[in-house]
């Protein structure tokens, strides 16, 4: 609510600088005319000096009104949300894939969804791209699928095996999220920046952390259900967005990679295997908003955050 105040003072001072030019001006009696009240009422000085007075106010009142309605009409200023597609196209860009990528599916909407997709023949993986705000954890599934945090410039994202034909890709992100959407045909060519989202081959093979701590014959067993705050994977050091859901104090960290590599995080040191075999429960109050994993060049690696179990 705009309010508007006139000085009383100037109201004043204007009333009377009018009343005097009135008696000043004052001239000789004129020929008496019939009675006519109202040019007899317009006759008198007093009256003209309160009609010009309520005309000077009402035209002031205008032009306040009107200053304050331009006023009004000034646009907010608003954070904007990255188009993930320009910035995967932007060779100054780090998520730079190429010019011109095979796009399956571009939008944007808030909270979470679901959205049909159509797989061509031949293709065999997906990457899903997604720019949200605020700040959120999110869940991607497509068949398989991987769960993060996103901001208004960045997320973790994870190469999806898919297969061809009409899917259904599900976004579980909180309600009052906005956010925009690119999901590509996975680059031919891979850099250290990729993910992959489950490595289960070769010599330096690592397994999913959330399989173990879901399974109730491992000695890492949590819970056969478990909603991940963070599940990603990937080769080589990065900076990981860390979206805790409101009311969680304590969160466990799993990180498990290849070669039995030393790794860091924000200031922890320690050495992974493959599998689990150890964790560490941090208070949310001590995290800083993203997790900067250090790792040898080429190292694969997958990072777990759950909700502490022992919170």
């Amino acid at each position: 609510m705009t309010i508007r105040q006139f000085d009383p003072v100037f109201s004043a001072a204007l009333r009377n600088e009018l009343e005097a030019i009135a008696d000043a001006g004052d001239a000789p009696a004129r020929p008496h005319r019939p009675h006519r009240p109202v040019r007899a009422a317009l006759a008198r000085p007093q009256v003209w000096v309160s009609v010009i007075t309520a005309v000077v106010l009402v035209a002031a009142t205008i032009g306040v009104l009107q200053i304050a309605h331009r006023t009004t009409l000034q646009p907010a200023a608003t954070t904007a949300i990255s188009d993930p597609l320009e910035q995967i196209t932007d060779p100054s860009d780090p998520e730079y894939v190429g010019a011109a990528p095979l796009v399956l599916l571009s939008t944007r909407g808030t909270g979470s969804t679901m959205i049909g997709i159509d797989v061509p023949p031949g293709v065999t993986s997906v990457r899903p791209y997604l720019r949200c705000l605020p700040l959120a954890s999110f869940r991607i599934s497509l068949g398989k699928g991987f769960s993060t945090g996103c901001d208004a410039r960045s997320a973790d994202y994870a190469d999806i095996p898919v297969v061809a034909g009409r899917r259904t890709l599900a976004l579980r992100i909180p309600a009052d999220t906005t956010w925009r959407l690119v999901v590509i045909v996975t680059p031919s060519t891979g850099t250290t920046t990729s993910s992959t989202l489950h490595v289960t081959a070769g010599p330096e093979a690592i397994t999913d952390p959330l399989a173990q701590i879901t399974d109730p014959a491992d000695q890492s067993f949590v819970a056969r259900s478990v909603s991940p705050v963070v599940d990603v994977s990937g080769i080589g050091s990065r900076r990981i967005p860390l979206a805790v859901p409101a009311g969680v104090s304590a969160v466990r960290i799993y990180i498990v990679c290849a070669s039995g590599a030393d790794w860091a995080l924000d200031g922890e040191t320690s050495q992974c295997r493959g599998r689990i075999t150890g964790w560490s429960d941090q208070r949310v109050s001590r995290l800083p908003s993203s997790l900067r994993l250090t790792l040898p060049a080429g190292t694969r690696f997958h990072l777990l955050v759950i909700r502490s179990p022992v919170e």
